[in-house]
């Protein structure tokens, strides 16, 4: 008996939920005791990378599709790379499609691109983390206003933000409406007179970039932590008590 097979259930889950989703389904081939066990992994993590085509997307859904619904997904992390745009919207969708809570997206492709609206049109997404190539790549773009009624905490990096309509209360997240955390790192804002406007938001991390907003209108702010930044921000925030430069 080798010793990962006298390992827990619990355990070895554990240790593949490490494993992209697809190496983890493979282990199904190791023991006749491993060929159910992955059906219970708690978290997805996809790569368009894996699936270069909508045959093998397909496929990888419907073998998806026989895990253990009695284990709710806790997050979802997807890489999106390569040039197939038709491939990236469908794996965004399919990813949204299970409802889940917390999603984690490493956005590699190396040429800009408009980020498919559908990510931003969740019903029940609370913690959304998205992150751009390197900043000498070039960075994806968000066109859309964030349609996110449930999300809390927001972490966006190396993106670029249209600003939507500049004459909506909160521009790009004001559909955001239980926002309480933003972190923007090195993103930029396209607007004449870029601001951020928000009812609900407590805390604010403007970081490792340049930021000139003409105006941050937060009246529940409490914390602002402006690291590495270069720049004035002009701040209405009657109740902030904290700040991090």
């Amino acid at each position: 008996m080798d010793r990962i097979s006298s390992l827990s259930d619990d355990l070895i889950i554990k240790i593949l939920s490490y494993n992209q989703t697809k190496q983890a389904i493979r282990t199904c081939i190791l023991s006749s005791r491993w060929k159910n066990i992955w059906r219970s992994i708690p978290i997805l993590k996809l790569t368009s990378d894996d699936l270069t085509s909508l045959t093998k997307f397909h496929q990888f859904t419907r073998l998806f599709s026989s895990r253990n619904t009695d284990i709710e997904l806790s997050s979802i992390k997807l890489t999106v790379g390569g040039f197939n745009q038709t491939l990236i919207r469908r794996v965004i969708s399919y990813a949204l499609s299970y409802n889940h809570q917390k999603m984690t997206i490493f956005w590699s492709v190396e040429m800009r691109t408009e980020i498919p609206n559908s990510l931003f049109m969740s019903q029940s997404l609370e913690d959304l983390t998205l992150i751009g190539p390197a900043r000498y790549y070039a960075q994806p773009e968000i066109n859309s206003i964030l349609d996110l009624p449930s999300l809390t905490t927001l972490h966006l990096e190396n993106v670029i933000l249209n600003h939507g309509n500049p004459g909506e209360y909160g521009g790009i997240f004001s559909k955001c409406l239980n926002l309480k955390n933003l972190t923007l790192s090195n993103c930029s804002i396209n607007d004449h007179t870029p601001s951020i406007s928000h009812p609900e938001l407590s805390k604010l991390t403007p970081e490792k970039g340049l930021y000139s907003y003409a105006n941050v209108v937060v009246p529940h702010l409490k914390n602002l932590n402006a690291l590495d930044c270069n720049g004035r921000i002009k701040i209405y925030a009657p109740r902030l008590s904290t700040i991090l430069h």
